[in-house]
């Protein structure tokens, strides 16, 4: 939607900021079932989301319980080999969803910001 390219712009910002965390876990949730629950049936693609969005949203939901963790559970101790881990997985997950089918990317993004209700 907003690119790398315009990284500088205050669109770029806009959107950058506007991502609910909480909504990008659920759809990541929702983008690995194989089944969609009712309120994405009539939206969902009837073969799912594909392989490529479903490990984007198997890394991308493992870091979020990751960033919670980290930011509100005070009893884990983190190590370098938990940062790098952490990257190699947000690496993966741009890796497929850069080369995950561009309807398919589309839907993601639409259905992550506008949520079926």
């Amino acid at each position: 939607m907003v690119g790398a390219i315009q990284r500088g712009t205050g669109r770029y910002a806009l959107v950058y900021r506007s991502i609910d965390h909480r909504a990008l876990r659920d759809l990541c949730v929702e983008a690995q079932k194989s089944t969609p629950s009712k309120k994405f049936s009539s939206i969902m693609p009837e073969l799912g989301f594909g392989l490529d969005i479903q490990i984007f949203a198997a890394k991308t939901h493992e870091l979020y319980e990751s960033r919670n963790r980290a930011d509100y559970d005070p009893q884990p101790r983190f190590v370098a080999s938990d940062a790098k881990l952490a990257i190699d997985a947000a690496r993966t997950a741009r890796l497929h969803f850069t080369q995950a089918d561009p309807g398919l990317k589309t839907l993601f993004l639409t259905l992550l910001l506008c949520p079926p209700r």
